[in-house]
């Protein structure tokens, strides 16, 4: 992963896709996507299937758990 990512430092996100089960589609300039999927069926308070955030910043997080989109 850190070789792709020193290789490719001017990727962009193209467009984001998601589903009704928690899974994403992030597709990539270059021809790139990146497939998430939750590997859990957990729908409490603890679980998280995935989040996207700014590096280094103090933001809000954009959180997917079991009991759906959780803004932190």
């Amino acid at each position: 992963m850190k070789a792709f990512i020193k290789d490719n430092r001017q990727i962009k996100v193209i467009q984001i896709d998601s589903d009704e089960v928690g899974g994403l589609t992030i597709l990539l300039s270059g021809g790139y996507k990146l497939d998430v999927f939750p590997d859990s069926s957990e729908d409490d308070e603890y679980s998280e299937h995935w989040r996207l955030f700014i590096p280094k910043e103090n933001s809000p997080h954009f959180i997917v758990t079991g009991n759906g989109i959780d803004n932190a």
